[in-house]
């Protein structure tokens, strides 16, 4: 998987988020999706007990940051903010503002 890595859009039901509730990061990423109206699955991480840090999320991205969205062709975007402008750009419908940059300027 490629961390950061920015694709075309995707079905909304193929995107696996990776979040912890106790984060303000992945609550940005969370609420971002509620205003869109985007669902998808989550899988809880617990930041607390270090499962960010556990070979298995470091295999999925090895950076070990939440929030994390998990795309089904193995793209992995991380950071809340350019999950945020995957999704603007994936459903642009009900846009919420954004500066014009897209989202893959954004991604190293």
């Amino acid at each position: 998987m490629t961390v950061g890595a920015f694709k075309s859009p995707i079905k909304e039901e193929t995107r696996k988020l990776c979040d912890s509730k106790l984060a303000p990061n992945p609550r940005r990423a969370r609420m971002f999706m509620a205003e869109k109206g985007i669902e998808c699955d989550t899988v809880q991480v617990d930041i607390t007990q270090g499962e960010n840090l556990s070979d298995d999320f470091l295999a999925i991205n090895p950076r070990g940051v939440l929030p994390t969205l998990v795309l089904d062709d193995g793209t992995v975007l991380d950071e809340s903010v350019a999950i945020c402008r995957y999704l603007e750009e994936s459903q642009p419908q009900a846009p919420l503002k954004f500066p014009k940059r897209s989202a893959s300027t954004l991604c190293h």
